[in-house]
């Protein structure tokens, strides 16, 4: 499988500036240390692409060395079918619903206050949404997942018209705030906690931890607010 020629040589050169400048942008694009769901998987996609990319600029350049395109076509085979795969999926499928994932997630932990106070307020579902959708850019479907996250939140305590000391102890616990503490100190805490916790409201998975930390803090809020 050897191929001789000043020209295959600028093929092998074109190869390898190609696989390493690639290498190089994923390894130099901008990391963010981000709690939010979206962000996460963001980074795990691009870590995956940037090691894919690795075992094509290393076949590369081993094929730069000994002339045999035999190495270049091992490293396709290994990395570069997901390689190209995950590159179509993110650069051409879903970077924009990522992107817009994450600006959801922040959007709603930084106006949790004022959202839930307009849940409070709404009496129905429909009211709920114009509101909402007067002030954020908010689809009908994060809209009726956050109404109804709330909804189940309140259901699930509304039996209970006084909580003991023991469940106000826990609250205080769940939020990592010292009892008595004042009213912006518990909203802090909720807030970092919920950048941890929250789901990603377009998407099905468990929410059990964030359904916890929004049942404390709203316990919470019934007696200092």
């Amino acid at each position: 499988m050897n191929i001789n020629g000043l020209d295959t040589f600028f093929v092998y050169l074109i190869l390898v500036f190609v696989t390493t400048f690639i290498s190089l942008i994923l390894y130099l694009s901008p990391k963010k240390n981000s709690k939010l769901k979206a962000e996460q998987y963001r980074s795990a996609l691009l870590g995956r692409l940037f090691n894919n990319s690795l075992i094509l600029t290393v076949g590369a350049w081993v094929t730069l060395f000994t002339r045999d395109f035999l190495f270049i076509v091992i490293a396709l085979l290994i990395g570069g079918i997901d390689f190209f795969r995950e590159l179509n999926l993110y650069y051409f499928k879903i970077r924009r619903i990522i992107n817009e994932n994450a600006e959801i997630e922040e959007t709603v932990i930084d106006n949790y206050e004022y959202i839930y106070t307009v849940f409070v307020k709404s009496k129905t579902l429909l009211e709920f949404s114009a509101v909402l959708k007067s002030r954020f850019k908010f689809s009908s479907e994060v809209i009726f997942n956050l109404y109804n996250s709330f909804k189940q939140s309140r259901e699930s305590t509304k039996s209970q018209k006084t909580e003991s000391k023991d469940e106000l102890d826990e609250a205080y616990s769940i939020l990592g705030v010292r009892k008595g503490a004042p009213l912006d100190e518990i909203k802090k805490a909720f807030r970092e906690k919920a950048r941890v916790l929250h789901p990603d409201f377009t998407r099905n998975q468990d929410d059990t931890k964030f359904k916890e930390l929004n049942n404390a803090y709203q316990s919470i809020l019934r007696i200092v607010s």
